[in-house]
């Protein structure tokens, strides 16, 4: 079954700032939030570009939804793409309650150019680590 829109839904409570703000498609919000905060809450949000919603979903499911190469890739660059811990992949790998990945949201949101970035670094990822 084809993941449902989060357009159609009502929004999980459980929804951490990133993920609203990825909801919303506010690009200049996620970038002010990622790039120009200082401190512990910048440090906290690359953290909590794991944590999930009660849908099984992160920010990352939210930015593919909405077809946004600029926030699925600030989302991605803050996150390790190699190393003993790549955090990157760890994130790509994520499967909501559904099963599905946020690869899978954009292309069932008809977003190619998103779903096959996501696909292309997954895929890098997996065969260079």
């Amino acid at each position: 079954m084809p993941p449902a829109s989060v357009n159609d839904s009502v929004v999980p409570a459980s929804q951490t700032e990133l993920m609203r703000i990825a909801h919303s498609g506010k690009e200049e919000a996620l970038r002010e939030v990622l790039f120009h905060r200082q401190g512990p809450h910048w440090l906290r949000n690359k953290v909590s570009l794991l944590d999930t919603d009660s849908n099984g979903r992160t920010a990352l499911f939210y930015a593919a939804e909405r077809g946004s190469e600029s926030m699925v890739w600030a989302l991605l660059r803050l996150l390790p793409g190699t190393g003993l811990f790549c955090g990157r992949g760890s994130l790509l790998e994520v499967k909501d309650n559904g099963g599905a990945r946020a690869e899978d949201w954009a292309a069932q949101h008809e977003h190619a150019a998103v779903a096959g970035l996501l696909r292309g670094e997954r895929m890098r990822i997996e065969y260079f680590e």
